[in-house]
Order: structure tokens, then C-alpha cells, then sequence
């Protein structure tokens, strides 16, 4: 479940399990636990995030930037392990992502005319569908 808020700029996300909570905000990212609800992670990104994701309970964070251009542009899905402190993976597109969702196995990226579905681990293009 996510939520983006327009009045606060303000992108909300959960974790599979529920655990967690996953702000994208103009200035970056944060997750907090939910019981007790308490922040656990929080990494500012230059020009914000306005989608973030964390894979189940792990360290490994996905997040698409908010501006145009720059480092963490909005047609860019970044792949961050917070334990390396590393960007493990990139992948970027011609338009703005909309959406995305993340399992062990799958990461799947909505564009406004375009659904790409790619295995997690390889990032190989499993299928790309035209919406």
C-alpha cells in the first residue's frame, strides 16, 4: 500500500510485511518502524525522492528521485543496500516513473504508457507491457 500526498509532497509507502514505514520527502528518504514507531533509516538525497520502497525487512531500499535532471533524476529507479552504502543497481527510462513495486523475486516499474516487469537479482527484462 503507498499513498502520495500533494499538499505536503510527501510519498508514503509499507514494507511487505508492514513493519516498516517509507517516507519520500523533497529533502530524501526515511523509514521508521511502525511498533514502536521509532525511525530507523534516513538518507537526504539531493533534490528528494518522491518513491521509496524497502524489500521485505532488509537493507535494501528502492527510490526514484523528484526533479528532471540531476544525480536521482524522475525517470530513474535507484537500487540502494544500505549496508554498503552503495547504489547496487540503476535503471533508467525516456519518461517519469509512476510507480514501483518490489518482491524477492520481481521489480516492477509503472511509467504512464508502459508496465516493465525485471528479475531482482539480474535486473534482466523479464517483460515489458503497453498500457
Amino acid at each position: 500500500m503507498s499513498l502520495q500526498t500533494n499538499s505536503s509532497n510527501i510519498y508514503i509507502s509499507f514494507n511487505q510485511t508492514e513493519k516498516y514505514a517509507c517516507f519520500g520527502t523533497p529533502i530524501g528518504f526515511y523509514i521508521y518502524s511502525i511498533n514502536p514507531f521509532k525511525k530507523i533509516l534516513s538518507r537526504k538525497i539531493d533534490c528528494g525522492v518522491s518513491l521509496v520502497k524497502m524489500l521485505y525487512e532488509s537493507n535494501i531500499v528502492l527510490f526514484v528521485g523528484r526533479t528532471d535532471r540531476g544525480l536521482y533524476p524522475n525517470n530513474k529507479l535507484i537500487i540502494w543496500d544500505d549496508s554498503r552504502k552503495a547504489v547496487l543497481g540503476e535503471i533508467s527510462y525516456n519518461s517519469q516513473i509512476h510507480n514501483i513495486s518490489v518482491t524477492k523475486q520481481h521489480i516492477v516499474v509503472l511509467l504512464e504508457k508502459k508496465i516493465y516487469i525485471y528479475n531482482f537479482e539480474t535486473l534482466f527484462l523479464i517483460k515489458s507491457i503497453d498500457i
